[in-house]
């Protein structure tokens, strides 16, 4: 069995039973159930998953080795949200990712969820302003 390393060796906050990513995401989580308490949000969810790419075929006698599985598989990809919530003021659906930094798979796959649900969800990105000690929203 292979034991994943995050960044620093540094351990996995527990808040309520929920593993975090990070101590700010769980920061984040603490500031979310306020409002949610407040009922300023609704329907509050962590680790939502969206899918980006369903799983596909390849066509018979197709193999593509960098991209598909022996059986000639492309895995679907999934994009988990750190939250999920409804603001009641105005009903509208959130998704929201707390970083810390943007790497490069982040931002292709915030790319695509744009791209298929912004219809749906206003979409923010949350980061930590450390001067201030606050959170910065986009």
């Amino acid at each position: 069995m292979r034991i994943k390393k995050n960044f620093g060796h540094i351990k996995k906050p527990v808040i309520d039973g929920i593993k975090f990513d990070s101590q700010l995401e769980g920061d984040k989580y603490l500031h979310l159930k306020s409002l949610l308490f407040a009922k300023k949000i609704k329907d509050l969810k962590t680790q939502v998953p969206f899918e980006i790419r369903p799983t596909q075929k390849l066509r018979e006698g197709c193999f593509i080795p960098s991209i598909a599985n022996k059986n000639g598989t492309i895995q679907k990809k999934v994009y988990k949200a750190d939250f999920t919530y409804e603001r009641i003021e105005d009903g509208v659906k959130v998704i929201m990712d707390v970083k810390g930094r943007a790497m490069q798979v982040y931002k292709d796959k915030m790319k695509d969820i744009y791209a298929l649900y912004s219809d749906q969800y206003d979409i923010i990105e949350v980061y930590k302003d450390r001067k201030l000690n606050n959170f910065l929203v986009f």
